[in-house]
């Protein structure tokens, strides 16, 4: 598809020519739409005085509110203090491009280009990190038309051989507002991307707890790793308790089928008995529901892989609703579902790190185990069956094989175990990435931990002699970790033996020889955030020992 050209002009002209703007805050300029059923206030990109004004989000993507029969959907869900040039400011949609073109052969100082945002200036060798601020060297170029129950953005920008023309349109369809996108590449190179939503949902500004569920047109087929917050029961979600003092909650609900392009999420509040549905009328690469205090946010992937002056066109749609929610019956769960493996437990407990579509674990075993793990599963349909091969010895692996009569082929997951010299290992914050993950050996898995203070604490069950310790630090090539190393023979008297950050320079394990030898039985790492913001996040350690 390729769209007429036209004369642009900035943005600050272009809106105020097209649109008579409202105001839900007097900062910011809006657009307001409505119908007779819904009414929703839309924040309008402008480099001067927009709501959102850096490299993360598309800049048309937020919303203040939408109003249907009385409640009040969405909402700011930004963290106290953040202004619009802040890369986490969000409010409603939240649509995103992943990936920043042409950032990885940009040298520091040179610009990149983010869709839907403009060009920006690449600061340091470092690799992208979509929390981090980048100046902004040009904002793209928007044009915007209104009528009284649609919205209409269009935008380009360009860095050669980089350019891209863009349309989002916004639209109310009785109780539903629609989402048509249409993304042309006007450049000289391919374009490889990935777009989602974030879609910050809240239901008349209540707190994020008991009052809501969350339910998928689709088998979740994936392991809870927060099972004092939530609870999974194969299509659906329900709150044990609210989440206070920066708890959150990350599913990934891997059962999609390849071939679907109508997949629903639906958020209820049952105090105030309303709720929405996002519907992606599309093929879904990958989900992510990401859930935090103040929303629930169910984020359906697009990928995208463009030559030039080609383009591609993708649909998301918001079905708000009052009283008894919608029912997503069997059938249609079934169609829009992968069919196979849906769970692995460990000794009678369902592994919590299971994703259907992941299919090797390294599961750590801590010091002073002497029996090896018994390993089952279950599948979904009666259709597959599936075999396991018990591991042979601590050190050994489990695999599970999978077959089904329509194929002649068998899908292993192997379950590899990683002995631990470790006896026991804690954190003052388990926000669903295991502190175990320190230990597994692998560094795509981690202990995360947001704020000044926060801890991980390793027993090795008596006193031993240490020479050196061993850190693997995520996204370790990207930002310097602030942190601290404490000696304790007790685990109340502690000494503390180092001060100081990492390299910033590599994800791998960096050595950290001690002054001469240590003796102790626990070893506690407390972080002080990084360079760029305040997590602590931990890949992997190694323990050197005399």
């Amino acid at each position: 598809m390729k769209f007429p050209r036209k004369k642009w002009i900035p943005l600050a002209i272009a809106v105020f020519l097209s649109i008579n703007c409202s105001f839900a805050d007097t900062s910011y300029p809006t657009a307001v739409l409505s119908n007779n059923h819904l009414k929703a206030v839309v924040y309008l990109p402008d480099v001067e005085k927009g709501y959102y004004r850096n490299s993360r989000f598309d800049w048309s993507s937020m919303i203040s509110s939408v109003q249907y029969r009385g409640h009040r959907y969405f909402g700011d869900c930004s963290l106290p203090g953040p202004t619009p040039d802040m890369t986490d400011r969000a409010s409603g949609f939240a649509e995103e491009f992943k990936t920043p073109l042409g950032y990885d052969s940009a040298a520091p100082g040179d610009s990149f280009l983010k869709i839907g945002a403009g060009i920006f200036k690449r600061i340091d060798g470092a690799s992208y990190d979509f929390s981090r601020q980048y100046p902004l060297t040009k904002p793209a170029i928007w044009s915007v038309t209104k009528g009284d129950d649609w919205i209409r953005f269009e935008s380009e920008a360009a860095i050669p051989p980089y350019s891209y023309r863009y349309v989002r349109k916004v639209y109310l369809d009785g109780a539903t507002i629609v989402i048509d996108h249409t993304l042309q590449n006007t450049g000289q190179a391919d374009i490889s991307n990935r777009h989602y939503s974030h879609n910050f949902i809240i239901v008349d500004g209540m707190p994020v707890g008991k009052t809501y569920s969350v339910e998928f047109n689709f088998h979740m087929l994936t392991g809870n790793k927060r099972k004092d917050i939530v609870k999974l029961d194969d299509n659906r979600l329900d709150f044990i308790r609210a989440l206070v003092n920066g708890d959150f909650v990350n599913v990934n609900p891997a059962g999609i089928a390849d071939a679907c392009d109508n997949t629903s999420a639906m958020v209820f509040n049952t105090d105030k008995n309303a709720g929405v549905i996002v519907n992606a009328k599309f093929p879904v690469s990958h989900y992510l529901l990401h859930i935090n205090e103040k929303a629930i946010c169910p984020e359906p992937f697009f990928n995208i892989n463009l030559k030039p002056e080609s383009s591609t066109s993708w649909q998301t749609r918001y079905i708000f609703f009052t009283g008894i929610p919608p029912v997503f019956g069997k059938k249609e769960i079934d169609h829009n579902s992968k069919t196979g493996l849906a769970s692995i437990s460990i000794d009678g407990a369902e592994m919590e790190e299971f994703i259907t579509t992941k299919r090797s674990y390294n599961i750590v075993l801590l010091a002073g185990r002497d029996s090896i793990p018994k390993i089952d599963a279950s599948v979904l349909s009666d259709n597959f069956s599936f075999s396991v091969k018990q591991a042979a010895s601590l050190n050994g692996k489990a695999i599970i094989s999978l077959s089904s009569p329509n194929s002649k082929e068998t899908v292993d997951y192997v379950l590899n175990f990683v002995k631990s010299a470790v006896a026991a290992v804690t954190a003052s914050v388990d926000s669903g990435n295991s502190p175990l993950n320190t230990l597994d050996k692998d560094l795509m898995t981690s202990w995360a931990a947001e704020g000044d203070g926060r801890w991980i604490m390793f027993d090795f069950g008596e006193l031993k002699s240490f020479t050196g310790i061993g850190i693997a630090w995520f996204a370790g090539d990207k930002r310097k970790s602030r942190f601290d190393i404490e000696i304790s023979h007790d685990g109340k008297n502690w000494t503390r033996i180092f001060s100081g950050e990492s390299s910033g320079t590599t994800s791998e394990i960096e050595p950290l020889l001690f002054n001469g030898k240590k003796k102790a039985r626990f070893i506690r790492i407390t972080g002080h955030g990084n360079d760029m913001g305040k997590w602590n996040n931990i890949a992997e350690t190694v323990f050197y020992q005399e």
